[in-house]
């Protein structure tokens, strides 16, 4: 309570630090921070030595030397060593972890010199065998985990393999050592975050949009964490209702439909936790709007350990070309015109009474033997919808 004038306060549990502590600790925010404008020339040479990453006692240990000594990065190297010393010979090593941990961080960020990621992982494991146990040493091993994390993030398929199975190390560390703390622990926390982040289940699965009748059609799934994804094909709804994704009701209407068809995807199963594509032939289906849902539950729950997924596409044979006023209808598979075709116009139109945008129709018109006809818009485009329509097909279109 005595230097209650002079303290800022923040989140730091500062009970067992004394006076001392609080100026060195400001003082290397201050420096970190860049406040003090210095030569940037020496900042950069400072910490071009691998010894800034190195284990703590060695990093103690080590004289820095500057042409200029006034650079910021090399006083706060001073500042670690001096908060350091203070703390080597405390019963409970806590603060001198957390500080290690802070300069190594700050280290492998400001450091200039080639193979540093190697150098930031040797300070991190030697401090994990040094004090194993110590519930501080739980924020190096989600350091470590960390810094897998980021290797197998930069994974690319084709292009650069390298770190493939990195999110597969990362877990290991997590689960090797997370029995070993307190789960209340804030380092633990994060590694249990990190843990679900990384085998969490996740695909996304894409269609063209519209597809050809009766035919079978592709579809591209992304995945990763799961085996088998679980598909149902639904008859589109003609219900004008948006879809709001967002809400619970929306997935439940979903799932309470009678699917069309159902299909059970089996995927090359991968442990690496990446992302992996495959590309999947679905069923031939008539002309239509469907839906597709997906699950990894073949029980289609939504919750914490599934998920859903939900793509519309539509099954017709009819395209269209439009160049201004001019549209062209076509077979989308032999590209030849398509005469008699149903050519409904619809315009967007807002009902202040509804306060909301609704289609009215405008016009409708039949193609000519080279399945073309007119159209002026009046307005920009996107406030027309068409819908083409022949015997046995349809296609609706913004």
């Amino acid at each position: 309570d005595q230097y209650e004038a002079i303290l800022i306060k923040g989140n730091y549990p500062y009970a067992q630090l004394d006076l001392a502590d609080l100026c060195l600790i400001e003082a290397i925010n201050f420096y970190k921070s860049e406040e003090y404008f210095v030569s940037r020339t020496s900042d950069f040479y400072s910490l071009q030595h691998p010894s800034t990453l190195s284990e703590l006692n060695e990093f103690i240990q080590t004289k820095f030397t500057l042409p200029n000594e006034d650079a910021h990065h090399f006083i706060t190297l001073q500042l670690y060593q001096q908060l350091l010393r203070k703390h080597t010979n405390d019963i409970n090593p806590s603060w001198l972890l957390t500080f290690n941990l802070e300069r190594i961080e700050w280290a492998y960020e400001q450091a200039r010199f080639p193979d540093k990621d190697s150098y930031y992982e040797n300070a991190l494991k030697k401090a994990t065998t040094s004090y194993p146990g110590t519930p501080a040493i739980a924020a190096y091993w989600y350091a470590l985990a960390s810094a897998e994390k980021r290797k197998g993030d930069s994974y690319q398929p084709f292009l650069d393999t390298t770190y493939r199975y990195a999110l597969a190390h990362a877990k290991k560390i997590i689960t090797d050592v997370q029995s070993n703390f307190d789960p209340t622990l804030p380092a633990a926390q994060k590694m249990q975050s990190l843990l679900s982040e990384i085998t969490a289940p996740n695909w996304s699965i894409k269609t063209e949009h519209v597809n050809l009748i009766n035919k079978k059609f592709r579809a591209r799934i992304a995945y990763k964490n799961i085996d088998t994804l679980y598909i149902r094909i639904l008859k589109g709804r003609n219900d004008n209702k948006e879809t709001e994704i967002w809400k619970n009701e929306f997935w439940k209407t979903l799932v309470s439909i009678t699917p069309f068809t159902t299909i059970t995807q089996t995927l090359p199963k991968t442990t690496d936790h990446q992302f992996h594509s495959v590309e999947i032939a679905l069923p031939e289906l008539p002309s239509g709007e469907y839906e597709l849902l997906c699950s990894n539950d073949p029980m289609f729950k939504n919750d914490s350990a599934s998920r859903l997924s939900h793509q519309r596409f539509i099954i017709s044979n009819i395209s269209y070309i439009k160049n201004k006023n001019d549209i062209f209808v076509l077979h989308r598979e032999t590209g030849k015109p398509l005469a008699n075709v149903s050519v409904s116009i619809l315009e967007n139109v807002y009902n202040p009474t509804l306060k909301k945008y609704q289609l009215q129709l405008l016009a409708k018109k039949i193609t000519d033997k080279n399945g073309y006809l007119n159209f002026t818009e009046k307005k920009n485009y996107g406030a027309y919808k068409y819908i083409f329509e022949t015997k046995n097909d349809r296609l609706s279109f913004n």
